[in-house]
């Protein structure tokens, strides 16, 4: 978690580098949040985590490098103890918003669809679209059961109040990269003459290099035969 984190901290710096302006390059997003470690049956998969290891494992990588500022997270596929990350409540509202009470949570594509399905088994898409948006997630992503809200909200599974929550965070990030503003982030002028330059080609050589680490051997290679290897 701590190499993890420090490597995702710097990534996120690095994305969101700002202008002369403040206007981030890009609003960067974590994904996937969090326990997600297997593309077998995804979507309806659940795993039996303890407070232990949630705490040592899973999230110490995304609580630093949600100090770097990212707009937000993407919701893994994955269920953790019975309940899908994008329609945890205590994964997205108190874990993840303890930690930054702005951040923007997305859905990766047809999650919001994929509750009515193992481990939830919602009833239809108004409730998984409810179950989604009320336990945190601001967006949707691949998908449409969120064009069931209004019917969610009318059934009495939604509030208003939520819809207008998610669309302030999200309005925010928008804001914030100023996309309201055109012009004025120095971005804008980053084209396709940009992509996979001769100079861009020269940095990520010289970042190859100066990333190699070197280790002495002092007498442990070659292993000899017969030896005992220590495990620790």
């Amino acid at each position: 978690p701590v190499l993890s984190g420090t490597y995702a901290y710097e990534m996120v710096s690095g994305m969101q580098e700002r202008d002369a302006h403040g206007f981030p390059k890009v609003a960067a997003f974590l994904k996937h949040f969090t326990a997600y470690s297997s593309e077998a049956d995804r979507g309806h998969d659940n795993y039996a985590i303890s407070a232990h290891d949630m705490f040592d494992t899973y999230l110490p990588q995304y609580e630093r490098a949600v100090r770097a500022g990212p707009a937000g997270v993407m919701c893994s596929y994955a269920g953790t103890n019975g309940q899908p990350s994008c329609s945890n409540g205590w994964l997205l509202n108190r874990i993840l918003r303890g930690w930054a009470p702005n951040a923007v949570v997305t859905t990766d594509c047809g999650a919001v669809g994929l509750l009515t399905g193992l481990p939830v088994k919602a009833p239809d898409e108004v409730h998984a679209a409810a179950f989604a948006l009320m336990n945190g997630t601001d967006l949707e992503m691949g998908y449409h059961a969120f064009k069931n809200l209004p019917l969610a909200i009318q059934q009495g599974l939604a509030t208003e109040a939520r819809v207008d929550e998610a669309a302030r965070r999200l309005f925010r990030t928008l804001f914030l990269v100023g996309r309201f503003d055109p012009g004025a982030s120095e971005w804008t002028r980053l084209g396709r003459q940009d992509i996979n330059s001769t100079r861009h080609q020269q940095v990520s050589y010289e970042a190859a290099l100066q990333g190699l680490v070197l280790l002495k051997n002092d007498g442990a290679l070659p292993l000899a035969a017969g030896r005992p290897i220590p495990r620790f």
